[in-house]
């Protein structure tokens, strides 16, 4: 028998603690800014030079602010490292970009959708003035 060898490259693949951080990684950055905004708001703040991420309401805010580089930085890692991007993080990038296209512009968002809905029901009533 004749023993064939492959030339082309193994697959690089990420161990167990560099998968666990590609893959949660983003997520748990998010969880962080999100229920530790009361001391992470003025950090933030005076990182910034603002005073918009100190404010109460804003714990939305702060936890995109603070995931997304680090989604990007995964999102880079894992592409760089295997050539290919992670399930789980491909699934979590779309679902924050969703999340922070409509709360990061919500105000549109309620306009745009009142807007659709009176020129789908083609009327020009109190209805059209309903916000989400």
């Amino acid at each position: 028998m004749t023993d064939v060898t492959s030339n082309a490259p193994a697959k690089a693949k990420l161990d167990g603690r560099e998968k666990l951080a590609v893959e949660l990684g983003p997520i748990a950055v998010f969880l962080l800014g999100f229920f530790l905004h009361a001391k992470l708001g003025p950090v933030a703040d005076r990182i910034a030079g603002t005073t918009f991420f100190g404010k109460e309401g804003h714990e939305l805010y702060l936890a995109l602010a603070m995931m997304l580089p680090v989604l990007i930085i995964a999102l880079g890692y894992s592409l760089i490292k295997t050539r290919r991007i992670a399930p789980m993080l491909l699934v979590s990038s779309f679902g924050e970009d969703i999340q922070e296209g409509i709360e990061l512009d919500e105000s549109k968002f309620s306009n745009l959708f009142s807007n659709s809905f009176a020129r789908i029901c083609k009327i020009s009533s109190p209805l059209a003035s309903i916000s989400i």
